[in-house]
């Protein structure tokens, strides 16, 4: 039995599981949890993102959340339609910057790691661009590598987001 254990991973373990009679499943708590359970655990985690304002506007996603702008909303529905686990805003902190909110926190199911999605929506106000080269400059400089951890969508005025665009990026992603 040990040599049939050793020779198990992670998945093969919660397949060993997953196919044992019900009456013999619930006697046995996985110390690995299910790609389902692990999913679950990580959704349900409390925080608290960043604040509203009593001016902002208030646009809902599918998943029943308020988030800051239409595009933020096309991303969130896109990630919720695709079943991509996601958190909104979820406080990050970064060594030499503080804490950022990322407008999304993904997890990558095959890897239960952590990736970021960040949409700039303003890139023809110079300031705004600023701050933007300065954020990513910041995440670089905490091992969160663009293309990598973090991925972006951009738009300008005359530019908005390109849903086809961000589809093809969260498929290669994930």
């Amino acid at each position: 039995m040990e040599l049939i254990l050793e020779n198990l991973d992670d998945a093969g373990l919660q397949n060993l599981h997953m196919n044992l009679i019900p009456e013999r499943r619930i006697l046995i708590k996985p110390v690995v949890l299910s790609d389902e359970e692990y999913i679950k655990e990580w959704i349900n985690v409390e925080y608290n993102g960043k604040t509203f304002l009593d001016d902002d506007n208030v646009i809902m996603t599918e998943r029943g959340e308020r988030v800051r702008s239409k595009s933020e909303k096309i991303i969130a529905d896109k990630l919720y339609s695709m079943g991509i686990p996601y958190r909104y805003e979820f406080p990050l902190y970064l060594k030499g910057y503080g804490v950022i909110y990322p407008d999304f926190t993904i997890l990558d199911i095959s890897t239960r790691s952590e990736k970021y999605i960040e949409h700039f929506g303003m890139m023809d106000d110079p300031k705004y661009s600023k701050k933007v080269v300065n954020k990513l400059e910041n995440y670089h400089k905490n091992g969160i590598f663009l293309g990598k951890d973090l991925f972006a969508t951009f738009e300008y005025s005359k530019k908005p987001l390109n849903i086809f665009l961000l589809e093809n990026m969260l498929k290669e992603v994930l």
